[in-house]
Protein backbone atom coordinates (compact mmCIF):
# COMPACT_ATOMS: atom_id res chain seq x y z
CA UNK A 1 0.00 0.00 0.00
CA UNK A 2 1.33 3.41 -0.97
CA UNK A 3 1.55 5.83 1.90
CA UNK A 4 0.62 9.37 1.00
CA UNK A 5 0.39 12.55 2.95
CA UNK A 6 -1.13 15.96 2.45
CA UNK A 7 1.38 18.81 2.39
CA UNK A 8 0.64 22.39 1.36
CA UNK A 9 -2.43 21.42 -0.60
CA UNK A 10 -0.76 18.59 -2.60
CA UNK A 11 -0.77 14.87 -2.08
CA UNK A 12 2.77 13.45 -1.92
CA UNK A 13 3.88 9.87 -2.29
CA UNK A 14 6.84 8.20 -0.65
CA UNK A 15 7.52 6.33 -3.94
CA UNK A 16 7.96 9.46 -6.06
CA UNK A 17 11.12 9.25 -8.24
CA UNK A 18 11.40 5.46 -8.02
CA UNK A 19 10.21 5.06 -11.63
CA UNK A 20 13.21 7.00 -12.90
CA UNK A 21 15.57 5.02 -10.67
CA UNK A 22 14.08 1.68 -11.72
CA UNK A 23 14.28 2.65 -15.40
CA UNK A 24 17.95 3.64 -15.05
CA UNK A 25 18.77 0.38 -13.25
CA UNK A 26 16.96 -1.71 -15.90
CA UNK A 27 18.79 0.12 -18.69
CA UNK A 28 22.12 -0.45 -16.95
CA UNK A 29 21.46 -4.17 -16.48
CA UNK A 30 20.39 -4.54 -20.14
CA UNK A 31 23.56 -2.74 -21.25
CA UNK A 32 25.75 -5.08 -19.21
CA UNK A 33 23.92 -8.13 -20.59
CA UNK A 34 24.24 -6.89 -24.19
CA UNK A 35 27.97 -6.24 -23.78
CA UNK A 36 28.42 -9.72 -22.30
CA UNK A 37 26.58 -11.30 -25.25
CA UNK A 38 28.68 -9.26 -27.72
CA UNK A 39 31.88 -10.50 -26.06
CA UNK A 40 30.63 -14.09 -26.16
CA UNK A 41 29.80 -13.83 -29.88
CA UNK A 42 33.27 -12.46 -30.63
CA UNK A 43 34.79 -15.35 -28.63
CA UNK A 44 32.91 -17.76 -30.88
CA UNK A 45 34.21 -16.10 -34.06
CA UNK A 46 37.87 -15.91 -32.99
CA UNK A 47 38.65 -19.67 -33.28
CA UNK A 48 36.91 -19.69 -36.66
CA UNK A 49 39.23 -16.94 -37.86
CA UNK A 50 42.28 -18.80 -36.53
CA UNK A 51 41.21 -21.96 -38.37
CA UNK A 52 40.68 -19.99 -41.56
CA UNK A 53 44.15 -18.43 -41.40
CA UNK A 54 45.79 -21.79 -40.67
CA UNK A 55 43.97 -23.36 -43.61
CA UNK A 56 45.07 -20.58 -45.97
CA UNK A 57 48.71 -20.74 -44.89
CA UNK A 58 48.78 -24.56 -45.01
CA UNK A 59 47.33 -24.48 -48.53
CA UNK A 60 49.96 -21.94 -49.61
CA UNK A 61 52.75 -24.06 -48.15
CA UNK A 62 51.31 -27.09 -49.94
CA UNK A 63 51.61 -25.19 -53.22
CA UNK A 64 55.21 -24.27 -52.27
CA UNK A 65 56.03 -27.92 -51.62
CA UNK A 66 54.47 -29.05 -54.90
CA UNK A 67 56.41 -26.37 -56.76
CA UNK A 68 59.69 -27.51 -55.15
CA UNK A 69 58.98 -31.15 -56.03
CA UNK A 70 58.23 -30.26 -59.68
CA UNK A 71 61.28 -28.04 -60.16
CA UNK A 72 63.61 -29.47 -62.83
CA UNK A 73 67.09 -30.34 -61.53
CA UNK A 74 68.69 -27.98 -64.04
CA UNK A 75 66.96 -24.96 -62.47
CA UNK A 76 67.24 -25.90 -58.77
CA UNK A 77 70.34 -23.73 -58.16
CA UNK A 78 68.31 -20.67 -59.27
CA UNK A 79 65.15 -21.75 -57.45
CA UNK A 80 65.55 -19.52 -54.36
CA UNK A 81 65.84 -16.34 -56.41
CA UNK A 82 62.39 -16.91 -57.92
CA UNK A 83 59.70 -14.86 -56.21
CA UNK A 84 61.34 -14.32 -52.82
CA UNK A 85 59.61 -11.56 -50.90
CA UNK A 86 56.01 -10.46 -50.29
CA UNK A 87 53.31 -12.89 -51.49
CA UNK A 88 49.51 -13.01 -51.29
CA UNK A 89 48.50 -16.08 -49.25
CA UNK A 90 44.72 -15.79 -49.55
CA UNK A 91 41.66 -13.56 -49.28
CA UNK A 92 39.51 -13.22 -46.16
CA UNK A 93 35.75 -13.69 -46.47
CA UNK A 94 33.52 -10.76 -45.57
CA UNK A 95 32.60 -12.03 -42.09
CA UNK A 96 36.08 -12.13 -40.53
CA UNK A 97 36.51 -9.92 -37.48
CA UNK A 98 39.52 -7.60 -37.60
CA UNK A 99 39.94 -7.65 -41.38
CA UNK A 100 38.43 -5.42 -44.02
CA UNK A 101 35.92 -7.01 -46.38
CA UNK A 102 37.84 -9.11 -48.87
CA UNK A 103 41.19 -8.20 -47.30
CA UNK A 104 44.21 -10.15 -48.53
CA UNK A 105 46.40 -12.10 -46.11
CA UNK A 106 50.00 -11.41 -47.11
CA UNK A 107 53.23 -13.00 -46.02
CA UNK A 108 56.92 -12.97 -46.73
CA UNK A 109 58.44 -16.05 -48.38
CA UNK A 110 62.12 -17.00 -48.24
CA UNK A 111 63.41 -19.91 -50.32
CA UNK A 112 66.79 -21.58 -49.96
CA UNK A 113 68.44 -24.39 -51.90
CA UNK A 114 71.53 -26.12 -50.54
CA UNK A 115 73.57 -29.02 -51.85
CA UNK A 116 74.10 -31.77 -49.30
CA UNK A 117 77.75 -32.77 -49.08
CA UNK A 118 78.78 -35.86 -51.09
CA UNK A 119 80.71 -37.04 -48.00
CA UNK A 120 77.37 -37.63 -46.29
CA UNK A 121 75.97 -39.23 -49.45
CA UNK A 122 77.92 -42.48 -50.14
CA UNK A 123 76.08 -43.15 -53.44
CA UNK A 124 77.66 -40.06 -55.01
CA UNK A 125 74.29 -38.61 -56.06
CA UNK A 126 73.59 -34.91 -56.12
CA UNK A 127 71.17 -34.18 -53.26
CA UNK A 128 69.45 -30.84 -52.81
CA UNK A 129 67.64 -29.53 -49.77
CA UNK A 130 64.95 -27.04 -50.81
CA UNK A 131 63.42 -25.02 -47.99
CA UNK A 132 60.54 -22.52 -48.02
CA UNK A 133 59.91 -20.31 -44.97
CA UNK A 134 56.69 -18.28 -44.77
CA UNK A 135 56.35 -15.43 -42.24
CA UNK A 136 52.93 -13.81 -41.82
CA UNK A 137 51.00 -11.56 -39.42
CA UNK A 138 47.49 -12.22 -38.12
CA UNK A 139 45.55 -8.95 -38.57
CA UNK A 140 43.35 -9.20 -35.47
CA UNK A 141 46.20 -9.93 -33.02
CA UNK A 142 49.21 -8.39 -34.78
CA UNK A 143 51.31 -11.46 -33.92
CA UNK A 144 53.83 -12.90 -36.37
CA UNK A 145 53.98 -16.58 -37.23
CA UNK A 146 56.38 -18.74 -39.25
CA UNK A 147 55.76 -21.92 -41.24
CA UNK A 148 58.36 -23.88 -43.17
CA UNK A 149 58.57 -26.85 -45.51
CA UNK A 150 61.74 -28.76 -46.40
CA UNK A 151 62.01 -31.00 -49.45
CA UNK A 152 64.94 -33.32 -50.23
CA UNK A 153 65.56 -33.96 -53.92
CA UNK A 154 68.16 -36.35 -55.30
CA UNK A 155 69.45 -36.98 -58.79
Amino acid sequence: MVKSSFMFGKATSSRRGFLLLESAMALGILTVISLLLLKLSLNVLHPRQWTMIQTMTDAYMGIERASAEREPFSTIPGWPARNNGLVAIGRFPDQVVGAADGAILRGNILRTATVISPAINPAGMTVYQLKSVLTYNVPSTGRSYVKSRTIIRSQ
